[in-house]
């Protein structure tokens, strides 16, 4: 389904098409392990749960763990997990767009697939009385596993790593649903990589089954004319400000979609 959406930035109207696709399956069909559709990949291929090794990794551990301690649980009705992508969400757009909705961002500058479900795990999903429940669950991740030419994850090995996320917010918090965000496209990638990104969105694309998983492929947010507008990078990987207005064009309205939804549970 494409729409077209008009969104009011601070300094001029952003036009963003995308494509966001609503795969409801009958509810006679069995569902897969996990209970995800039998269209979505499995986890098994998954890369083991890992914390990141670079240097500033532990600072980015202690600062998402403050800002988890932070957190009221009961009263994150939204919750974004994922890379610096996500991580980088400027004050003006998450005031305006997430803030009422008691949204939270535990994004993680260099995260890929397996350092997010590590830290879910060891803690930052909470346990008990502290543990999240949020109405919705906005999952974006994939661009640093994928990584350079040669040396980063396929994309059956990265959409298996997707799949054990979406796994484990089902089992956590039954009551959420989840936006699956696909990875976005580089400013000037290179064949391989984006012959990488486009087969990972393909096989990701298969979780959603209308209810619990909402996939949304927001590359023509940001390459309107089928090329990444260079003007909405800050480097080869992250957006200006005005290329989060163009996403938040494209996120925005399937969030307020879902968040309006009754509970799962």
């Amino acid at each position: 389904m494409s729409w077209r959406l008009l969104s009011a930035g601070s300094h001029a109207v952003a036009v963003a098409l995308f494509c966001v696709s609503f795969i409801t399956q009958s509810s006679s069909l069995a569902l897969a392990a996990g209970g995800l559709p039998p269209a979505c990949p499995s986890s098994d291929a998954a890369a083991e749960p890992a914390p990141l090794s670079a240097g500033a990794w532990q600072a980015e551990w202690n600062r998402t763990n403050t800002v988890r301690r932070q957190a009221n649980a009961d009263a994150v009705d939204l919750l974004f997990i994922g890379d610096s992508l996500t991580r980088g969400w400027p004050r003006t757009i998450w005031s305006r767009e997430f803030a009422r909705y008691g949204a939270l961002n535990l994004g993680f500058h260099g995260d890929r697939s397996s350092s997010l479900i590590w830290r879910l795990q060891q803690g930052q999903w909470g346990e008990g009385s502290s543990a999240l429940h949020p109405k919705l669950v906005v999952l974006l991740v994939g661009t640093n596993d994928l990584g350079n030419l040669g040396r980063g994850s396929k994309p059956e090995e990265l959409a298996a790593g997707v799949v054990r996320i979406l796994e484990f917010v089902r089992q956590r918090s039954p009551g959420s649903r989840t936006l699956l965000v696909g990875v976005l496209p580089r400013r000037a990638p290179n064949a391989m990589l984006e012959e990488r990104r486009t087969r990972t969105n393909a096989l990701i694309a298969g979780c959603a089954d209308g209810e619990n998983v909402t996939f949304l492929d927001a590359s023509k947010a940001l390459a309107p004319n089928g090329q990444p507008d260079a003007s909405l990078y800050r480097d080869n990987v992250h957006l200006t400000e005005e290329g989060y207005e163009r996403l938040q064009a494209a996120l925005s309205p399937v969030i307020r979609s879902l968040m309006a939804r009754p509970s799962l549970r």
